[in-house]
């Protein structure tokens, strides 16, 4: 054998352990993902079977589980989840800036006038026309209404407008851990503080709503707002419902988001 040759089969013999081990281990990686889907698919029935698909039941029994079973995971579980939930209560902001836009545009309301509906939130799903509810919103946003002119449970008319009838909804509940209000004043051009109801639930040109998390440092800690603007804003205020919106928001500590 000529000195390349041995040189050659020196190189093969020495790598093809190595080669191998390599492929051992690629081997397992495989082994490891088939069973995680095995296993995720199983815990996914399991969830199913426990929960009947309630997404609000859900979180409560992975957390049960994690607490009892897995404490290992359950700061992690509970930091996604909360990142998870502010996502969902700025997403659902902007959802009703746009609703508002269309509720002005188009009349929705058929009162012959181009304003905004500032009374509540859950207005934007249940203000009745001819048609029936507007239902400008979903329906889990109006149910998570945390100030609303009527409950929601029940069907009734505005307080400062009895021509304007209110739908039912529902039993009133938290959507992805986030309460969803009408701000209830504005900083004017005078720097007075004035509420945004010019009457009858309406506003020509301003409306304000706020997100904040239904159980602080557990659902989330960031509370959103969004206006006329379609500008969204962020701060953390402890958990505390917004009930008034500054002419600068950015001088009380509040952070553009877009």
């Amino acid at each position: 054998m000529n000195i390349a040759a041995l040189a050659l089969a020196t190189v093969l013999l020495a790598a093809s352990p190595l080669q191998d081990d390599v492929e051992a281990k690629k081997k397992r990686l495989g082994a490891i993902f088939s069973q995680s889907m095995k296993l995720q698919k199983e815990a996914e029935a399991l969830i199913l079977e426990l929960t009947g698909g309630s997404r609000e039941k859900q979180e409560a029994l992975m957390r049960e589980i994690m607490e009892k079973y897995a404490p290992e995971m359950a700061e992690t579980f509970n930091r996604a989840q909360s990142m998870a939930n502010e996502r969902n209560g700025a997403v659902t902001l902007k959802t009703l800036a746009s609703a508002e836009a269309d509720f002005r545009a188009n009349d929705r309301d058929g009162n012959k006038a181009n304003d905004f509906w500032v009374a509540d939130v859950s207005g934007l799903w249940r203000v009745i026309v001819k048609d029936g509810p507007l239902r400008l919103i979903e329906m889990g946003v109006a149910l998570a209404d945390a100030r609303p002119a009527v409950p929601v449970d029940a069907t009734g008319a505005l307080p400062s407008d009895p021509q304007t009838k209110l739908q039912l909804v529902g039993k009133a509940a938290t959507k992805a851990g986030y309460s969803f209000a009408a701000i209830d004043k504005v900083q004017d051009e005078s720097g007075a503080f004035v509420k945004y109801d010019e009457g009858k639930g309406r506003n020509t040109s301003r409306f304000g709503f706020c997100a904040y998390p239904a159980e602080y440092g557990v659902s989330g800690k960031t509370t959103f707002v969004i206006t006329e603007n379609n500008t969204l804003y962020r701060k953390d205020t402890g958990g505390k419902r917004v009930e008034q919106w500054s002419a600068h928001p950015e001088k009380d500590g509040w952070q553009r988001m877009d």
